[in-house]
């Protein structure tokens, strides 16, 4: 507990030190955000009561079971995808900063290397047996799966 509360206290000062003041801090242990003011700490026992899923730089956290979830049904919107644009914009949304989920999102990038192979514009739709393809990826991943990794 003492080095967690050191490595807050350590990062706190860090970025102070740059002139930032980091806010919305939280941790599934209580105690290690002692050293932290209040006004700049996230309520963990309402969000523990609601079992809530927070969100921070593209990862969701679950604080109860203190690990990270990927659910691509809620972040797939498959109606109006038919163009490279499209494609890309959900692509974007596919954000594995820690490489776990790789062998799930090279698809869409080896996809997304087919279509720069052809000589669609941005907002040209797609050919029928590439939107074919594209259609049963994205419902692939609209399957209800979910990830989980602990911390």
């Amino acid at each position: 507990m003492e080095v967690a509360q050191e490595k807050v206290h350590q990062v706190d000062r860090l970025f102070a030190a740059g002139g930032f003041t980091l806010q919305k801090w939280i941790s599934n242990v209580h105690l290690t955000l002692t050293s932290i003011e209040e006004e700049r700490c996230l309520n963990a026992e309402k969000i523990f009561e609601d079992r809530s899923v927070l969100k921070a730089l593209g990862l969701k956290w679950s604080l109860s079971s203190d690990a990270f979830l990927f659910n691509f049904n809620e972040e797939i919107d498959i109606s109006n995808q038919d163009s490279k644009r499209s494609v890309l914009s959900l692509m974007a949304k596919l954000f594995d900063p820690m490489g776990w989920l790789a062998p799930v999102v090279i698809l869409a990038k080896i996809f997304l290397q087919l279509l720069w192979t052809t000589t669609l514009q941005w907002d040209d739709k797609l050919p029928r047996d590439l939107l074919s393809r594209w259609q049963t990826l994205t419902h692939e991943l609209r399957t209800p799966v979910k990830f989980l990794i602990p911390r």
